[in-house]
């Protein structure tokens, strides 16, 4: 009895040596499985194009101050044949003309107006007209020739603003040009650490961002476009 305890105990010190060198074993393979999987590059690709609008809106604003408020509702109906008649000579079509409502102004109760104030006319009556048509030539052309209303004696402003909405036609070329230029930039860090780029582990595509093409304009004010999406794509890398 007395030489098994020892044998005994001989034999369980070999087990939970065996026991921790195979859980040693097992963990190294796994951290080394983690370390292999986990060799990863994450870039970002663009892509870029310089459009045109396809669509344009174009707004007149016609003012007719006056103290009359019944003469001034007639010379603003007046204002308005004219306007419509002026645009239909330069290519617009009745149906994409939209006469919009009237807005009376008072200016006694402006919160500028004093009692001293000598004010010539009371009442401003302002009338806009809206034009949406995909001649976006037309309507900048128009807009630049509102002094021909003025010679009829029509007071009028001019407001454009230019939309493009064909983003179907370049959303798959674009998606496939921003993936390839973030091909391009894993590959040259690749070939930097020497490294070969593996398969595509995630991609995540940005929105589509659209704006001037001359950082003087405003977007929405430019005939012109810059469309742009970026891609953020995570690559495998292999020895």
């Amino acid at each position: 009895m007395n030489n098994i305890k020892p044998l005994m105990v001989l034999l369980v010190a070999t087990v939970i040596a065996l026991g921790t060198a195979l859980s040693g074993f097992f963990i190294g393979r796994s951290i080394e499985k983690f370390k292999t999987s986990d060799r990863a590059i994450v870039v970002k690709g663009f892509s870029e194009r310089e459009v045109k609008s396809d669509i344009g809106d174009l707004t007149l604003t016609v003012k007719n101050p006056g103290n009359d408020l019944a003469e001034m509702k007639k010379k603003s109906d007046q204002d308005t044949k004219i306007v419509i008649a002026f645009l239909k000579s330069k290519g617009i079509k009745e149906e994409e003309i939209t006469p919009g409502g009237a807005e009376l102004t008072d200016r006694k109760v402006d919160n500028y107006f004093s009692v001293n104030d000598k004010l010539e006319y009371r009442y401003v009556l302002t009338t806009r007209i809206k034009v949406t048509t995909p001649k976006v030539e037309v309507i900048r052309d128009i807009g630049n020739q509102t002094a021909e209303l003025i010679n009829q004696q029509v007071i009028v402003g001019s407001s454009t603003r230019y939309y493009f909405t064909r983003f179907a036609d370049l959303r798959t070329e674009m998606i496939a040009e921003a993936t390839q230029s973030a091909r391009q930039a894993a590959l040259q860090f690749a070939k930097d650490s020497g490294s070969r780029v593996g398969e595509i582990r995630n991609a995540v595509q940005g929105a589509f961002s659209i704006t001037s093409p001359n950082e003087e304009f405003n977007e929405a004010g430019s005939l012109e476009k810059k469309v742009r999406v970026v891609t953020t794509v995570t690559f495998n890398l292999v020895d």
